[in-house]
């Protein structure tokens, strides 16, 4: 009997790619966003996190075709 069981390694699933009219509506939504007074944005996993303060409130595609509120 093997002293330590290991379970299979599961693949992640593939994000699809961001459509052209996804990255243009992330895109002037993202404008319109930074805008907003004390707001900032920062790179996260392929999205821009927008934060207010240290409060994150929105995440919007930048490469995989996903969108967080």
């Amino acid at each position: 009997m093997p002293s330590t069981l290991q379970s299979p390694a599961r693949e992640r699933p593939k994000m699809p790619r961001i459509s052209e009219e996804m990255r243009r509506l992330a895109v002037l939504l993202g404008q319109d966003l930074a805008s907003w007074p004390e707001v900032s944005m920062r790179p996260m996993f392929g999205m821009e996190a927008y934060y207010r303060g240290s409060k994150i409130f929105a995440a919007l595609p930048r490469t995989r075709d996903s969108i967080a509120f």
